[in-house]
């Protein structure tokens, strides 16, 4: 965990593990531990407890459309108040009993004075278009959305992913990112010109992400 008590979060995004039955190697107890509401509730505010959060804040809340309830009880009991919402409208068809799922709902909130954490932007749409990625993934244009919309700094609970600039929390940050290449030859020849001395290990840093890769080289 990183800024524990540190500077105050302004704003947060939660992407509960929903649990709910049916959906074959949809459902997500396929891809990581899915919750019910009355254990994502403590296990948030004991989170949101290790962190200083602003008193004036705002929260976004993914949510499956038959948990719309839960999620807005989630909201709640975390202390925002519930204002409006996003639609992440998808490029394809997902599971449905009454109508094919295209879309997906994101809960927007505020405690506090919510305009304080407002950003000036005056044009911020409610509705994303994005292609669906891996299962969960959120869209990159998401991100997008909460940075012109609401001040940093972010922190996002039950995160797959990282993102610069961001504070995330779950024991899965990171296994959804994009793998990083590997270092050509070409590169490494210019980084470490060959000599005639023997095999040694360099380490190299990307500088996307802090991830050391070994090659080595004479």
């Amino acid at each position: 965990m990183l800024n524990q008590k540190g500077t105050p979060f302004k704003t947060i995004v939660i992407d509960p593990p929903w649990k709910f039955i049916g959906g074959g190697n949809r459902n997500p107890d396929q891809h990581y531990d899915a919750m019910k509401l009355k254990d994502i509730i403590p296990l948030c505010k004991d989170t949101l407890d290790n962190y200083n959060i602003e008193d004036n804040a705002h929260c976004y809340i993914w949510c499956i459309n038959m948990h719309i309830d839960k999620a807005l009880d989630l909201m709640k009991e975390l202390g925002f108040e519930y204002k409006t919402n996003i639609a992440w409208v998808k490029n394809s068809f997902g599971l449905g009993y009454y109508f094919r799922g295209q879309h997906e709902l994101c809960l927007f909130g505020v405690k506090g004075k919510g305009s304080q954490v407002r950003t000036g932007h005056k044009n911020v749409s409610s509705v994303i278009k994005a292609k669906k990625r891996k299962h969960s993934q959120k869209p990159d244009e998401f991100y997008d959305l909460v940075e012109k919309r609401s001040f940093g700094p972010y922190l996002e609970l039950f995160s797959r992913h990282t993102r610069k600039g961001w504070t995330m929390w779950g024991n899965e940050v990171g296994k959804l990112d994009d793998p990083i290449d590997e270092p050509s030859i070409g590169e490494v020849l210019d980084l470490y010109p060959p000599s005639n001395g023997p095999l040694e290990e360099r380490n190299i840093w990307t500088e996307d992400r802090a991830k050391k890769t070994i090659v080595k080289v004479r």
